[in-house]
Parts: structure tokens; sequence; C-alpha cells
């Protein structure tokens, strides 16, 4: 929703000034979760996934 948020001011307000590439944007919006969750499931390992095979 943040990153929405930002595109949408950028898209709005700063049409002709923008500095932000989507391809940063793209990187915190996948990034910063993939980081959340592999410091997760280094921390505790056995919170992921199911016990039946």
């Amino acid at each position: 929703m943040l990153l929405e948020g930002v595109q949408l001011y950028l898209m709005v307000v700063l049409v002709f000034n923008t500095t932000i590439r989507p391809l940063y944007l793209y990187a915190v919006g996948y990034g910063l979760p993939l980081a959340v969750v592999i410091i997760s499931a280094i921390t505790y390992p056995d919170g992921y996934g199911t016990t039946q095979q």
C-alpha cells in the first residue's frame, strides 16, 4: 500500500519531475518482504511449512 501511494503521488503531483524509477519501487516492494521472510525463516525454521507429508 505504501508503494501504491508513492506511485499515485508521483503520477498525480510530480507529473513532470519524477526521479524515482519503477525499478526502485519494485526492489523495495519485493525486497523488504523477502528480507523479513528470510530473517524469520532463519530464526525460527520450524514455523514455516506444515507437518503433513
